[in-house]
């Protein structure tokens, strides 16, 4: 295996790992009564345009909605975790700051441009200090986790 197959395993082995930390915080909140979480808005923002009865998209998801949101979710973090991989092998920055870089990064162009362009999200400035806040939080989480098990994946391989 070549460098740069490594560094992509490894990157999207930690972009998994970033995914389900924060995968599994969005399904916490959601249990506490937090807004819908951004994995369902965006799996019902494909189904309708994808055709799907609009009444059934008003009603809470079930397990197999949520099961196909956060699949795609952690399949996301990974391919983001894999493009992250590529390049953080060829930056000497530790894996602490390339990894906040990289969360906050993720959180601005999908949660700042792609989601308030195709009106899944509001706009950043629309959210309350709170809501805005706890997302770059978690997405910064999402970066250092991310960084550090590529990191250690990478010295393995």
């Amino acid at each position: 295996m070549n460098q740069m197959s490594r560094d992509v395993t490894a990157g999207a082995v930690g972009g998994l790992a970033g995914g389900i930390v924060l995968t599994g915080a969005m399904m916490a909140a959601e249990r506490m009564g937090v807004e819908q979480p951004l994995p369902v808005k965006v799996e019902r923002w494909v189904a309708y345009h994808a055709g799907a009865d609009r009444e059934a998209l008003k009603r809470d998801p079930d397990a197999r909605e949520q099961t196909i949101a956060y699949g795609g979710h952690l399949a996301a973090s990974m391919a983001l975790g894999a493009a992250f991989g590529a390049m953080q092998g060829r930056v000497d920055v530790s894996p602490t700051v390339s990894g906040l870089l990289f969360g906050l990064g993720v959180h601005a162009i999908n949660l700042g441009l792609i989601g308030p362009a195709l009106t899944i999200t509001k706009k950043p400035w629309n959210k309350s200090p709170g809501t805005h806040a706890g997302q770059l939080a978690m997405h910064a989480v999402f970066g250092v986790v991310a960084a550090l098990v590529a990191r250690n994946i990478a010295r393995r391989l």
